[in-house]
């Protein structure tokens, strides 16, 4: 096959040429989101301790309006935090979310129907928004964000590179002016700003956001002591002791805690 290869591309060099097709997506259609490879370093002015923020990127796939926001870790709390921010800052629900296979997103991979994690389930359901993963090893399934990844965190290190940071939110404060700047600049192929193009043309199209935000959701498993409890971030919780010695799915939030038994919940905190 190689020696084919070589004999066709001598006699037809023009095949050679690789094309370039440009994607074009209807206002309000799609997103695409991603973390970022590289973090951003910031010291505790306490104990001199030095942290890493993980930085969260999205862009709209019409106007190509970005959304950056610094989080500790990229657990699956700051996972759909970011998302409901990201959300508000565009103003409106897109149609469709492309992400990649990360874990706290998609819990089994396929090509066609994969799995996603029960709290990412919940997101997708209270926005009204189809989520679909990218496949694996297939970066140009998201190509904005991977590009906007780029654009962020090169204007990000070139404007704050002789700069320390001492805390996350001054992270944000700084990634939210440079996401302004960006999104303020004429785009070369649009030839205006992505500020401009989403709001005249696409915050419009864009799904109405919910009257009540969305409550960060993180599920686990767990399994019922002898005593008939659970034991979740340091505390101990009941259950009822028919569950004894069984294995639970427990749901965790910022002001509660269920226990379901497959699909029944039996006990709430």
């Amino acid at each position: 096959y190689p020696n084919f290869c070589k004999q066709l591309h001598k006699r037809y060099p023009n095949l050679m040429k690789a094309s370039v097709t440009l994607r074009e997506f209807s206002p309000g259609e799609r997103c695409e989101v991603d973390w970022a490879g590289d973090k951003i370093e910031w010291m505790d002015v306490h104990t001199g301790e030095i942290h890493e923020a993980h930085v969260f990127i999205g862009a709209l796939g019409f106007s190509q309006l970005l959304f950056a926001w610094a989080a500790e870790n990229e657990q699956s709390v700051n996972w759909l935090g970011a998302h409901r921010r990201m959300f508000e800052a565009f103003g409106g629900v897109p149609h469709v979310t492309v992400c990649d296979c990360l874990k706290t997103g998609v819990s089994k991979v396929h090509r066609y129907d994969p799995d996603l994690n029960p709290g990412y389930t919940e997101v997708a359901v209270h926005y009204g928004t189809a989520v679909v993963p990218a496949r694996p090893k297939h970066p140009k399934d998201k190509a904005i964000v991977e590009g906007a990844v780029k654009i962020v965190m090169r204007a990000f290190f070139f404007t704050y590179r002789k700069h320390t940071f001492t805390s996350l939110a001054e992270i944000n404060h700084a990634l939210s002016e440079v996401i302004g700047r960006i999104n303020r600049k004429r785009h070369t192929r649009f030839n205006i700003s992505r500020l401009a193009r989403w709001s005249e043309q696409e915050l419009a199209k864009l799904k109405s956001l919910p009257e009540t935000p969305f409550e960060a959701v993180e599920w686990r498993e767990a399994k019922v002591h002898p005593d008939c409890t659970v034991s979740m971030e340091g505390a101990y919780y009941s259950v009822p002791h028919v569950h004894r010695s069984k294995t639970v799915r427990v749901k965790l939030t910022v002001n509660h805690i269920e226990i379901f038994s497959g699909l029944e919940r039996v006990a709430m905190h």
